[in-house]
């Protein structure tokens, strides 16, 4: 029974955490703050990208099978 009070104090923070997140990626104003929240901004801007958007349209052809 310890062990399931202890995981239920563990869910019930990362929940809180979870919602903080949340507000912070909610309130992001542009694609490279939220990449930035998201914590892989540096990835994104690696090999060439210099600009999120960029990142992004380059995604989505490769999602719709476009080189």
């Amino acid at each position: 029974m310890k062990e399931k009070l202890l995981n239920v104090k563990d869910m019930v923070g990362f929940s809180k955490e979870l919602i903080s997140w949340l507000d912070d990626i909610n309130s992001a104003t542009d694609l490279q703050e939220a990449f930035d929240i998201v914590g892989v901004l540096a990835d994104v801007l690696s090999g060439g990208v210099t600009q999120c958007d960029e990142f992004v349209r380059s995604a989505i052809d490769a999602g719709n099978g476009k080189s």
